[in-house]
């Protein structure tokens, strides 16, 4: 018998980002990228509403959102 769990889809995704993100400031977008995401996978804030989470532009949001959808394919 093995012990075994599955982990979600933040998990991976969070996995995936330590993984590939040097920098702090794309790690912490995408950290709050992640946390905007429907259980479907489904980004629920814009770009826009990103980048105002903090002191974070359009340009580094943009980014970010395309190396945590590196993640999901």
């Amino acid at each position: 018998n093995t012990l075994s769990t599955s982990s979600s889809l933040t998990d991976h995704l969070e996995w995936q980002l330590s993984l590939q993100a040097a920098d702090d400031t794309l790690r912490e977008i995408g950290d709050a990228i992640i946390g905007n995401l429907d259980d479907d996978g489904y980004l629920v804030a814009s770009v826009d509403e990103i980048a105002s989470m903090g002191p974070w532009p359009v340009d580094k949001v943009e980014a970010a959102l395309a190396r945590v959808r590196d993640g999901l394919e």
